[in-house]
């Protein structure tokens, strides 16, 4: 029996500590991991190859409190990613997701000073009004 083909996969609750093999899923587009033992982000990375996930969770694993920019990361690790654990916020291109918000929030962790935070609010502000806020929730 062949899964790579295979979609979605749930490993939530099993105690792993390793992702290793998991690169042979190559259409998987859902995976959670909720609950888990991942500890390092070279296991994280195991999912580079996994091109079309767009859904992602690892939360209540020790990478996630461990990692500073594990959210970071797995943003820039997979490119179609929509939702990282809980994590929903409004796309820039109407749809639903977070790509466009977490996106953004990586570009605000990389400037430094308060003019270039105003500039990218601003701008997100007029192509989309009324469509910004915190990914998560947060305010």
């Amino acid at each position: 029996m062949s899964l790579t083909g295979l979609k979605s996969l749930d490993l939530s609750r099993n105690s792993l500590v390793s992702l290793e093999g998991i690169q042979y899923l190559a259409a998987l587009e859902s995976l959670n991991l909720y609950y888990n033992c991942i500890s390092l982000l070279a296991e994280v990375f195991r999912l580079h190859s996994l091109k079309e996930l767009a859904d992602v969770d690892f939360r209540l694993n020790p990478v996630v409190k461990n990692e500073p920019d594990y959210r970071l990361f797995v943003v820039r690790l997979l490119p179609k990613l929509r939702q990282l654990g809980r994590c929903h916020a409004p796309a820039c291109s109407g749809g639903p997701g977070g790509v466009c918000a977490l996106r953004l929030t990586v570009l605000l962790t990389f400037c430094s000073d308060g003019m270039s935070l105003c500039v990218i609010g601003k701008i997100l502000q007029e192509s989309h009004p009324g469509r910004w806020r915190e990914p998560c929730g947060h305010r």
